[in-house]
């Protein structure tokens, strides 16, 4: 940003009341709001009376991009500027919104905005404004007085720019408490700007190697540290943890030589960052050597690279060749990366006796290269002519024969004679005549460049070929020459010759740029790497320049905000391209195969990696195909609908077969005669068994007893009067089963994968007989669940009263996931996991059988127990927990959760609502599959069908959905407030919003008023806001498990 960004003053104000007067002329011809006038490059909205809510559209999106400056006054309304509001203006320049209602600008307002240069916010409601949306911008000025800062942490960055720029900022003011201070004047404790520490700041490795890098920061707030490795070649992976990153790179290869590589931390604050200069050392290669040709001198093309720079030799025949004033080598170091090397053997006027085969040896400590070439200079003597094999005979001194070689009266100038007969001639500068400046080839062709010159003396004539790559001939005649290069190269693309004439006068030179169209080469893919975003990166060349497509496991693979190509054009020859495929935030559905096709008029080339970017849902997860619902971490401060954008997702093509057209016919007549035949036989066997119930099971109570039931809510379940479960059950049981199929993104267990599930596993499978149904208790996307009786399940009683899930869904993909839940909820066998019986799998629907526990989820029975038991107790009120009591439920579920975490398990959905209670306060951990149901506050829907338990989730599983032992220990210490609050809803007088801002700015939830100290420490130690940083979950078990034994548990509360 330059000087005098923040400035107050009128900026481009002076011009709109000129821009008004002629605003009609201008608008006719484009869509403009109704509210608003528009011309062809500006829109302002300042009318009061007309006021706007939102930023102005135009309704043609053709004039769009010719937008060069917005104006927006008086417009109360108008709260914030959101993440598209501008983004539709890419040429926008200026922009203005001032005496308006706005609070907020999105992180990702002006993404899109390149060009934007002015900014004023000036008289609006902004109290805060992060640095984000304009970290990105050049700007010359961003006027921000008159608003309402609170003085806090978030606007120090606008402080420390006032502080480091000339500029009158004495408009800018912040508000603490009720006192208004000068925004210099804002002193705010733990925050600072962050500061970069790297391990080393040049590191030398071998081609091939692996090494890592590792970069520290300090600041507070606590930095967020990454690599930019946007050009880094070699494949990489970088690890972030708290206040650090390291990059590890793999196989390093040399193009990676000389290369900066940046750490950079941020903070709200600002940001700060170092490099790491790599130098990779690898052995040499020939690159390129050719043909001898004529300009000055002959001169042998070559290129070389290798680092440290090669030793080059060279041999004329086998035999060394040593270089003096006649034979020297000439090279031009390049830029790719310090380690490329072009250049040429000079030969001055050499003789027949110098034709044959010269060798390049190109020589480092790493390794050696050689190349050879035949080089044919001049005919030998004829007739037997004995040949003159002294070079400085050729030099054509008079003193070793009284005449100069030919040519060299022009490169020494004239002699006594002629410069006598010049006196009388009028002299002039030589001027050069090209007959093309721009010659456009294909390569592998043939053309000829001409170069014509006038002047007096006559000229020499010549082409500059020191940087030509392709095979090339230069024929000179008087005042003339011409070039021609054979099979040409794309090397040569956008190479500049210059033709150069010279007289004794002086010299003059033109030279011709040259073109070479080629088609497109796909020179390197990589697997996919992950920094701020996930990046595919590639590399291609071709000119014209190609067109890239990219697909996904076969189609096309539309750009979005969500994925998109970024594009870096090199220098060479500027027909090569690097760039990357960006993904923000790609879920298991973007897993695959990805193909970059690059097109232009002469050929295309493609190429296909696999990327895997987490994993897929597991026990039938449902997948969040929404990119929208990752997008709302990163805008949390504005609201989100369940909207979805049909442009983020990747589409296939339908392909039509009219040819098939005969075989869908008889598929259809099939299948009409298939379901003829099935509604016949479910007829004769509703006749045949229409007493039994529509699990197949025999026996009068199983069916539901009345539609009253069947259709009462969970939470008001009451048990027939016939059944054990009369003196067993309470009003409030409540079942434990299987993750509903398909699951939403927290499913119950994650990770899940067939490595996990034990070689001997047995699921025990019951008999559709032994299953007599009490009574249905609600329904889900899974299937229904059914309070019932099992026979012979247990060998110490006839039978016992279960819950029993059924499946609805009989596709192969849902039975697969059925038996792989059941395979793993049989291997979690532990006193504080809700126990897995069984399945029944004896025709349809599949069954899945569960332990019944007595006094339903824990979240209900800890209000029926608190202090407000009173506003819901029917009867009598129930004994209050107390203290000794909340720590055995609390040690029980931290037991439960160190046996998860060594299975390699992770909940995702920990809370008192998915825990179980029994008798004698026996505490399991489970999750209901219609927990969301009668819970559904607890939970923030996204993209219409994902619920998120937002308030129990730390700040990485939020923002990253990043979910591991340490996000349950999160979690768990969510839930021990629960405990000391009796159940209280986290957060309760917050909206979702709010809560996600809080968890994210790091304010955790306050200290319980039953809660002892010790435990609240311990919560504290479980809301670490970085992972590595939070307590061991067998440490938690150990503190609850010795707090529980300080003071005796009495169990009469279950009386």
């Amino acid at each position: 940003m330059g000087s005098g960004w923040m400035g107050p003053g009128p900026g481009p104000a002076v011009v709109w009341g000129f821009c008004w007067l002629f605003s009609g002329l201008f608008s006719k011809g484009l869509a403009c709001p109704s509210s608003c006038k528009c011309s062809s490059s500006r829109i302002w909205c300042k009318d009061l009376n007309a006021g706007i809510s939102a930023f102005p559209v135009l309704e043609n999106s053709a004039d769009l991009e010719n937008i060069r400056e917005i104006y927006i006054a008086n417009q109360g309304r108008l709260a914030g500027i959101n993440d598209n509001d501008v983004a539709i203006y890419p040429g926008l320049k200026n922009l203005t919104v001032v005496d308006s209602g706005l609070k907020s600008v999105a992180r990702r307002a002006f993404r899109k905005n390149s060009k934007l240069n002015y900014i004023n916010l000036s008289r609006n409601k902004l109290s805060r404004l992060s640095k984000k949306p304009f970290r990105h911008l050049n700007l010359s000025r961003l006027i921000l007085s008159d608003n309402p800062f609170q003085c806090s942490c978030d606007i120090m960055w606008i402080k420390i720019r006032q502080n480091s720029l000339i500029a009158d900022l004495k408009d800018l003011y912040c508000m603490n408490g009720n006192m208004k201070i000068p925004l210099s004047d804002m002193q705010i404790s733990n925050c600072g700007l962050p500061r970069v520490n790297l391990s080393v700041t040049t590191l030398t490795v071998l081609e091939g190697s692996d090494v890592t890098l590792h970069c520290d920061s300090t600041g507070t707030p606590t930095p967020n540290v990454s690599w930019d490795i946007s050009y880094v070649v070699s494949k990489n992976v970088v690890l972030t943890n708290k206040n650090s990153a390291s990059l590890t790179l793999m196989n390093v290869t040399f193009q990676d030589n000389a290369r900066y590589i940046t750490c950079m931390a941020e903070n709200m604050v600002g940001e700060d960052q170092a490099s790491v200069e790599l130098i990779v050392h690898f052995p040499p290669q020939i690159i390129f050597m050719g043909s001898p040709t004529l300009d000055y001198h002959w001169c042998i093309p070559f290129s070389v690279r290798g680092n440290p720079k090669p030793k080059l030799q060279w041999f004329h025949e086998g035999a060394v060749l040593s270089e003096s004033n006649y034979i020297w080598s000439m090279i031009h170091e390049t830029s790719n990366n310090s380690s490329e090397y072009h250049g040429c053997l000079q030969l001055d006027s050499p003789t027949h006796f110098y034709n044959g085969r010269y060798t390049l040896q190109a020589e480092n400590k790493y390794g050696s290269d050689n190349h050879t070439v035949l080089a044919y200079f001049m005919h030998g003597p004829e007739d037997g002519e004995e040949a003159i094999t002294d070079p400085q005979f050729y030099e054509g001194s008079v003193e070793r024969g009284g005449k100069e070689k030919r040519g060299e009266k022009e490169r020494r100038g004239h002699s006594v004679s002629e410069r006598r007969r010049v006196e009388d001639i009028s002299l002039g500068l030589p001027r050069v005549n090209l007959s093309v400046t721009t010659l456009t080839v294909l390569e592998g062709s043939d053309v000829t460049l001409h170069c014509d010159s006038t002047g007096t003396p006559t000229p020499n004539v010549s082409w500059d070929i020191s940087y030509v790559v392709s095979k090339s001939v230069v024929v000179t005649n008087k005042n003339s020459a011409s070039l021609t290069l054979m099979n040409v190269t794309f090397q040569d693309n956008a190479r500049y010759i210059p033709c150069m004439a010279e007289n004794m006068v002086g010299e003059d030179q033109a030279s011709v740029e040259l073109i070479v169209n080629f088609p497109p080469q796909i020179i390197f893919m990589g697997s996919p790497t992950l920094d701020h975003h996930w990046c595919i990166p590639f590399s291609v060349r071709g000119n014209p320049t190609p067109k890239l497509q990219w697909f996904h496991e076969g189609a096309v693979l539309n750009e979005s905000d969500y994925i998109w190509s970024m594009i870096h054009e090199t220098s060479n020859n500027n027909s090569e391209y690097h760039g990357c495929l960006q993904l923000d935030s790609p879920t298991h559905v973007y897993n695959g195969r990805y193909t970059l096709q690059a097109e232009n008029k002469y050929g295309s080339d493609n190429h296909t990696v696999l990327a895997h970017f987490m994993q897929g849902p597991e026990d039938g997860e449902e997948a969040i195909t929404d990119p929208q619902f990752y997008d709302f971490f990163e805008t949390t401060s504005n609201d989100i609908g369940d909207t979805t954008d049909d442009r983020n997702q990747i589409t296939s093509t339908d392909v039509s077969n009219e040819g098939n057209e005969d075989s869908i016919t008889v598929y259809v007549v099939v299948g009409i005669a298939a379901l003829v035949c099935t509604g016949l036989v479910i007829m004769l066997f509703i006749l045949k068994f229409g007493r039994h119930s529509k699990f197949g099971i025999k026996g009068p109570s199983s069916v539901i007893s009345n539609d009253d039931d069947s259709a009462s809510p969970l939470h008001h379940i009451s048990n027939g009067s016939n059944t054990p479960s009369s003196s067993e059950g309470g009003p409030d049981a409540v079942i434990i089963g299987m993750t509903k199929i398909p699951v939403i993104e927290n499913p119950q267990y994650f990770g899940i994968t067939n490595s996990h599930l034990k070689p001997d596993t047995f699921v025990q499978h019951i008999k559709r007989h032994n299953i007599v149904l009490k009574r249905e208790l609600g329904e889900g996307a899974f299937g229904k669940v059914f309070l019932a009786e099992c026979y012979n399940l247990c060998p110490e009683q006839d039978k016992i009263l279960v819950a029993v899930k059924t499946l609805k869904d009989a596709s192969d993909n849902a039975r697969k996931d059925f038996h792989r839940e059941a395979e793993l909820l049989t291997n979690l066998q532990h006193e504080h996991i809700v126990k897995f019986y069984g399945v029944c799998v004896e025709g349809d629907p599949l069954i899945m059988v569960f332990e019944y526990m007595k006094h339903g989820d824990l979240n209900k029975f800890l209000r029926a127990h608190g202090p407000d038991a009173v506003l819901m107790a029917e009867g009598n009120r129930p004994a209050e927990l107390t203290q000794s009591q909340m720590l055995h439920i609390a040690q029980q579920i931290a037991a439960g959760m160190v046996y998860l975490a060594s299975q390699h398990f992770v909940h995702r959905d920990l809370a008192t609502r998915n825990c179980l209670v029994g008798e004698n306060l026996l505490v399991k951990i489970g999750d209901f599959g219609m927990s969301r149901d009668v819970y559904s506050t607890d939970y923030y829907r996204v993209g219409g069908h994902t619920m998120l338990p937002i308030r129990w989730m730390p700040p990485e599983s939020i923002m990253y959905r990043k979910f591991t032992t340490e996000s349950d220990v999160w979690s768990l210490g969510v839930v021990l407030w629960e405990i000391f609050t009796y159940g209280k809803q986290p957060w309760y007088q917050l909206s979702n919003n709010e809560v996600i801002e809080c968890i994210t700015q790091g304010r955790v939830l306050q200290r319980p008023r039953t809660c002892p100290k010790e435990v609240y420490d311990l919560m504290l130690g479980c809301w670490q806001r970085e992972p590595h940083m939070r307590l061991n979950i067998k440490e938690i078990h150990s503190l609850l498990q010795n707090l529980a034994k300080a003071s005796p548990v009495y169990l009469d509360i279950l009386g």
